[in-house]
């Protein structure tokens, strides 16, 4: 029989090798004490799939620099299944499944870019905070499966429509933002199901349509708003077209 151990010994070499080869190659800063990638250097912009093999449970991943395009497949290792901090600001274009496995998150920030559209955050069930403010949006995201989130921060876009499964039934009141969008009327189906005493701040909405149940739901609530949420209420039998 032919002895398998110099060939074992010989793939443990090779692999030895490639991760140190990659370790050469990564831009990234490893923080072994909250077990994060700092990805803050000039030369980041990409993101550095070449990182990843290195260090398994990863926490958190912090990217700063302007970077074109993430692409689908990006964040698709293993080391990254329990990664809850994703800040990514500075971004132009996301692959619309190129978050889908990342469903651990709890914190993402995708602020500051020059996003037209957010990436596909149906797996992201976890996330209690988002962060997209400073892009280029003109539609906000369904956010109806994120069952513990407690902060949106969506201003400073181009938001003409905002969804009926907008905020979800959280156990604690959200934080929302939504000032300086293209938005004037609102459904009260976005925001009815959000929290008592939850926060909003909005541009001069004109109307919130609502039926007589969300109406009435909402002033229970007691929500707190920039805008006095009951000088605007119109009841509509069709509040999803008004």
């Amino acid at each position: 029989m032919v002895s398998t151990v110099p060939s074992l010994l010989a793939i443990s070499l090779l692999l030895v090798v490639v991760l140190a080869a990659a370790a050469m190659e990564c831009p990234c800063s490893w923080r072994e004490d909250n077990r994060s990638w700092d990805c803050v250097k000039d030369d980041v912009i990409s993101v550095p799939t070449v990182c990843w093999p290195l260090h398994a449970n990863v926490d958190k991943i912090v990217f700063q620099n302007p970077m074109r395009e993430v692409y689908s497949g990006d964040f698709d290792h293993e080391n990254l299944r329990n990664l809850t901090k994703l800040q990514m600001q500075n971004v132009d274009k996301i692959a619309d499944d190129a978050l889908h496995g990342l469903t651990a998150l709890r914190y993402l920030d995708l602020s500051g870019g020059n996003l037209k559209h957010l990436p596909d955050l149906s797996t992201l069930a976890e996330v209690v905070a988002l962060e997209a403010g400073g892009n280029l949006l003109v539609e906000a995201p369904s956010l109806a499966h994120m069952k513990n989130l407690d902060l949106v921060s969506l201003f400073n876009n181009r938001i003409q429509f905002v969804p009926d499964a907008f905020l979800p039934a959280s156990p604690v009141p959200i934080g929302m933002t939504m000032v300086r969008n293209n938005f004037t009327d609102l459904n009260a189906t976005s925001i009815v199901n959000a929290a008592a005493q939850s926060s909003f701040v909005f541009d001069d909405l004109q109307y919130l349509w609502a039926t007589v149940e969300e109406r009435d739901t909402i002033l229970e609530k007691e929500f707190y708003c920039n805008i006095d949420l009951e000088s605007i209420i119109r009841v509509t039998d069709d509040p999803t077209n008004p």
